[in-house]
């Protein structure tokens, strides 16, 4: 009887640590099990129809009897930029997965009129590490683009910075010979990419 009622506390203690509000979670859909990505990429292009997914924002998790997954994306719709927060439900061993909730959430920012390349007064980042930061982000988002990407072909490169309600990073380089434009959002509930340009 002492053992199972001591096994009672300890398990009310553990719960109560890993239960309650949202997690953000590091590795966005790429971490999850195969077939919840796969489940959640289904669920976001039939509760989205007509948009194409455009950038993950991030992935909450919360400790239930079972988890919620709660994930925040850009889309594009047509020439509008929208953003929705998906809540999916799983309980592995009762083969439990559903959509409990989808809703549209507000843009802090508006990035659909604001052409942040040619707003004033852009200055230089002198922190290396967060230079590095943004480059290393640019260098993904070309690889996305090209495939085979390879660091000896990037020349010209030029990294500023703007506080535009959270500080925007600007990257500007030649890959290839070809000229691109990155801009990189961040504040203290996010960090996005918010544009990038082909010159």
């Amino acid at each position: 009887m002492f053992k199972f009622i001591l096994y009672t506390i300890l398990l009310h203690v553990v719960l109560s640590q890993v239960a309650g509000g949202y997690q953000k979670q590091e590795q966005n859909l790429k971490g999850l099990d195969a077939g919840l990505e796969s489940y959640i990429s289904e669920q976001f292009a039939s509760q989205a129809k007509g948009c194409k997914l455009e950038h993950i924002i991030g992935v909450y998790t919360q400790v239930v009897s079972g988890t919620n997954y709660k994930i925040i994306a850009d889309f594009t719709c047509g020439k509008d930029l929208k953003r929705y927060e998906m809540v999916v439900y799983d309980q592995p061993w009762t083969s439990t997965r559903k959509v409990t909730s989808f809703k549209e959430l507000d843009i802090p920012m508006n990035y659909k009129k604001t052409d942040f390349f040619q707003l004033k007064g852009w200055t230089e980042v002198t922190n290396e590490a967060l230079a590095q930061q943004v480059l290393y982000e640019s260098a993904y988002e070309l690889n996305k683009i090209d495939g085979k990407f390879n660091e000896m072909d990037l020349t010209e490169i030029d990294i500023t910075q703007l506080f535009y309600g959270g500080w925007m990073y600007k990257v500007e380089l030649t890959y290839k010979s070809q000229q691109y434009g990155f801009i990189y959002y961040k504040s203290p509930m996010e960090e996005r990419l918010i544009n990038i340009v082909k010159k």
